[in-house]
């Protein structure tokens, strides 16, 4: 009957102005009370801060809060939806009602005493704690500082507003007097050995008997002690009609004497600790590791203890003199290496001598000339180890050690590379290297020809640094089989001159020597006249 129909609006919510609904208050309060402020707001929570100052920084009320003006702040924070409320009101903190000061009881003395010698309680103190107390008097004046700027002390017996204080009169039960100390009972301490001190004491009444002590619990004498140690003396004042036993004790101390030994004069050589040192009977090292140190003269820290330890003192910090002298060096662990392969890192020797670090030396005979260079090439060398003098030890050397650099062996893919062989290789311009490094034929390796039908055989021997041997085979070309016979040929004519040649140089040399013999025989047989039966 009818289509749909829509249409749409702006419209805006506004902050809305916040107002009290209940007018902030909060009255006055005594001392030690909590505020009771009231404030309600059209929106939000009130919240409740104080100050004691108006302009100050606001926040909790802090617990006994002193007497005096305060200020509350009533505050509702601003949203995104009302605005906020801050009010500031002043309230007082009043005096609270002074508690009735407590007066101790049960106290107690005796006839002289002194007033400071009663322990009063609940912060009370005398007014004159030196006057002695007496059985006729009722009390004696004590007073009592109070917080009267928080409490009101108006009303209370004996309070003083100027000095802040309760003064009032606090009984004491005074017993029957006793007999006093006049001069305190004195002894003055002695050494083992001297004149002994004799005591001093008086009292107010009777005369003083000394008497001597292990204890203060023991049993006391007359016998006046004479071995070092802690002592005791009593002075006694026997009782009367009028006045209790008087006595006193008091610790004295007859002193150690303090012995005078020689001081040694030690001898040392370098290297040497101080616990190898021999003391003469009392003496010990404060630190028996130390090291003597050093050439020279030196001194180090002992103690003494006498054989009478109950009467002498042990001593402390005594300087012993010591003479170290120059010491012979000594190998605790002889030189040694292993040996290596031709090419590998050199291996590095092993050593150690009582002091000092020892170096190396290499020679290639046990008696040659050693020098720091070390070895690389394959044969047995020797090595010894030195550790150089100093002013504090002599120098060492050691006996040589041999070792041996082992040839390089050829091995098939190792580092030892042969390039191909075959009939068109020139053999004396081959390269054999060792990665590289170009062998030197002669030096490193010898080549050898040998051949066996069509086959020939070229044998490489290794020598020197390297080792091994490796045979290469090809077909020989029949130049080249013409080439090697006649070769082999003119080896063999110049073998035989050579061997000719040789046995010439033989039959010559022999032949001499005869001729020699003969004619020493000669002058022989003329010098003794027998040369006609030559």
């Amino acid at each position: 009957n009818y289509t749909s129909a829509s249409a749409e609006k702006t419209f805006t919510i506004s902050v809305a102005e916040n107002t009290w609904t209940e007018t902030p208050a909060i009255a006055d309060i005594t001392y030690g009370t909590a505020p009771a402020p009231t404030a309600k707001a059209a929106f939000g929570t009130v919240q409740f801060t104080y100050s004691s100052t108006k302009d100050g920084t606001y926040g909790e009320l802090p617990e006994n809060a002193p007497v005096g003006t305060w200020y509350l702040k009533a505050e509702v924070p601003s949203t995104e939806d009302y605005s906020g409320l801050s009010t500031i009101l002043e309230f007082h903190i009043t005096k609270a009602k002074a508690p009735e000061p407590v007066i101790p009881e049960g106290l107690t003395s005796r006839q002289d005493a002194l007033l400071y010698s009663i322990t009063l309680s609940g912060g009370w103190g005398w007014l004159n704690s030196s006057q002695r107390v007496s059985v006729d008097s009722e009390g004696y004046m004590a007073r009592l500082m109070v917080d009267d700027q928080n409490y009101d002390y108006s009303e209370v017996e004996g309070y003083n507003a100027d000095g802040h204080y309760v003064d009032r009169l606090i009984p004491v039960a005074v017993a029957q007097g006793t007999n006093t100390w006049t001069e305190e009972l004195t002894i003055d301490d002695w050494t083992y050995g001297e004149t002994p001190s004799a005591p001093s004491a008086k009292a107010a009444h009777g005369d003083v008997i000394f008497t001597y002590g292990a204890s203060v619990d023991g049993t006391f004498t007359d016998q006046v002690p004479t071995q070092a140690g802690i002592w005791y003396v009593k002075a006694t004042v026997p009782a009367s009609d009028a006045y209790a036993e008087l006595t006193q004790t008091d610790e004295f101390v007859i002193r150690k004497a303090v012995p005078a030994p020689d001081l040694p004069k030690l001898q040392a050589s370098y290297g040497q600790s101080l616990r190898a040192l021999t003391l003469p009977e009392g003496f010990a090292w404060d630190d028996p590791s130390l090291a003597v140190g050093a050439v020279g003269t030196r001194s180090f820290t002992a103690s003494y203890t006498p054989k009478d330890t109950a009467n002498y003192e042990s001593l402390s910090g005594l300087k012993l003199s010591v003479t170290v002298q120059k010491a012979d060096n000594q190998w605790t662990e002889e030189p040694a290496v292993k040996g290596w392969t031709y090419g590998s890192k050199a291996n590095t020797p092993t050593a150690k001598t009582a002091f000092g670090t020892p170096y190396f030396v290499y020679s290639s005979k046990e008696d040659g000339t050693y020098s720091t260079t070390v070895p690389s090439t394959a044969g047995t060398w020797y090595l010894k180890g030195i550790t150089d003098g100093t002013e504090n030890y002599n120098e060492t050397v050691s006996k040589a050690v041999a070792f041996t650099i082992e040839p390089k062996a050829y091995e098939e893919d190792g580092s030892i590379t042969i390039p191909k062989i075959d009939s068109s290789t020139d053999i004396s311009k081959l390269e054999i290297k060792d990665g590289d490094t170009t062998l030197k034929q002669g030096t490193d390796y010898e080549i050898k020809k040998t051949l066996k039908d069509k086959t020939m055989s070229v044998t490489i021997t290794f020598k020197g640094n390297y080792k091994g041997t490796v045979v290469r085979t090809y077909t020989a070309t029949d130049k080249e089989i013409e080439e090697y016979w006649a070769a082999q040929q003119k080896k063999s004519a110049q073998t035989s001159d050579e061997n000719l040649t040789e046995f010439w140089a033989v039959l010559t040399i022999v032949s001499l020597a005869i001729l020699l013999m003969l004619i020493c025989i000669m002058r022989v047989r003329k010098k003794n006249h027998e040369l006609t039966d030559f």
